[in-house]
This record gives C-alpha cells, structure tokens and sequence, in this order.
C-alpha cells in the first residue's frame, strides 16, 4: 500500500469519526457542508537502498481546514494537531509514521464565501512493514 493511501485509510478510520470533522483527499464533493478538511500530498520523497526498493521515506501533506467560525476551527485544528504532531503509530498493517511535525500554519480568510481557511503543513517520516 503507499503512504497516501494509508494516511487516508488512517485518517477514514480514525480522525473523521463524526459529522462535525469531515476529511476529504484532494477535493471536497459537490455537496459538502461545513466544517470539513481536504488534504493532499505536496512532496513524497522514499529513501532507497543499494539494494534495490525503498524501505523508508518522508513527505509533506497539506490539510486546509474549512470552517465558518475561527473558534470552531481553533478546536479541530488543535484536536487534529495532538493526533498526530510529534507521533508515531501504524497508519496501517504496512506503513509506519515514524515521526510527524507541522510547519507553515496559515491562516486567510475568503470575502465572498465567508470563509475561515486554515492550512497546515505535516512533514511526516514514515516506514514500510
């Protein structure tokens, strides 16, 4: 399995849990309703070896946390940050986090759609079983 399919797979199973917290990769659908969180890989990097394949590796994930209030988003960013933020834990039964930090929070907020956008950065090390 790669590492984005079982960071989803994680995230699916264990992070989205109710209909306050909505995870979405890539996009949200048409139809989605406020609060949610879209995330997608901006850099995945694997550490091969001399010996052929690759056992190790590190990337960058991107989640933009949507939302209407700021308190509203302060609360799931902070919940999603102690998930994950100086962690290690089995994504799945084959991939490993090893290690997981955040970097470049940002904040913006969108005029004509009243929107309160946060994105994070994880830089998350990783190892395959």
């Amino acid at each position: 399995m790669t590492f984005f399919k079982a960071l989803c797979k994680y995230i699916k199973a264990n992070i989205a849990t109710d209909d306050t917290n909505e995870f979405y990769p890539v996009k949200p659908p048409q139809n989605a309703s406020l609060p949610y969180t879209t995330f997608n890989i901006e850099e995945d990097s694997t550490d091969p070896t001399h010996l052929g394949g690759y056992p190790s590796g590190s990337a960058v994930v991107q989640f933009d946390f949507f939302d209407q209030t700021i308190a509203g988003q302060d609360a799931r960013v902070k919940a999603f940050k102690d998930a994950f933020v100086g962690q290690s834990f089995d994504l799945d039964s084959s991939v490993q986090m090893a290690f997981c930090e955040s970097y470049n929070e940002q904040s913006n907020f969108g005029d004509l759609e009243g929107l309160v956008i946060r994105s994070i950065d994880l830089r998350i090390r990783y190892n395959f079983k």
